[in-house]
């Protein structure tokens, strides 16, 4: 009597997963603007310093809120981040006068997340510089809950301009952390 043979069960074959359609750009840069003047800014170089380096007592606060106590009395060795005066970032607590908003500019909510109902709280970590605006590669998304509210927020600080903070007699870099809220009115 011959063997009995036994139908084995097909193997399972692994699955190869779908490669994404590649698409063209339909617009391609021809020119690249390159600042050489432009220093490098502190995160070029050093990471940025923890939350808690950063607290309230002066400035602009995790809240959003700008606020001085204008005495110049604030805890903290002069010091900063970095090495040489150029590349110093200074945190709240190390400055004699920590920036104050002059004029500000509100971020605009998306249209697409506002027609879906979504909210949120968008904070950033970033460098006010001696001039008294946002460096823009010092922008820090901390946490946001859509990158279309982060692209908002680093237009708006774009435009917004600080009095830049002071330490010796000297305007300075500063190192800001802030939030901002998306919320719908009901």
């Amino acid at each position: 009597m011959a063997p009995r043979r036994v139908a084995t069960p097909p193997q399972p074959q692994p699955k190869v997963p779908a490669t994404p359609a590649l698409v063209a750009p339909t617009k391609v840069p021809t020119t690249l603007a390159v600042n050489l003047q432009a220093a490098p800014t502190i995160s070029d170089v050093v990471a940025p310093p923890p939350s808690d380096v950063i607290s309230s007592k002066g400035g602009v606060s995790r809240e959003g809120s700008v606020k001085s106590n204008g005495d110049g009395d604030e805890a903290g060795s002069k010091g900063g981040l970095g090495s040489g005066s150029s590349g110093k970032a200074y945190d709240e607590n190390t400055v004699d006068r920590a920036v104050t908003v002059t004029r500000a500019s509100t971020p605009k909510y998306p249209e697409s997340l506002r027609s879906v109902n979504v909210e949120g709280a968008v904070v950033v970590r970033f460098i006010v510089g001696a001039d008294g605006r946002v460096e823009p590669g010092s922008i820090n998304v901390v946490s946001t809950p859509h990158k279309l509210f982060a692209d908002a927020v680093r237009a708006a600080l774009l435009e917004t301009r600080y009095r830049p903070a002071e330490a010796g007699g000297h305007a300075v870099r500063q190192v800001v952390e802030q939030s901002f809220s998306f919320k719908l009115q009901k």
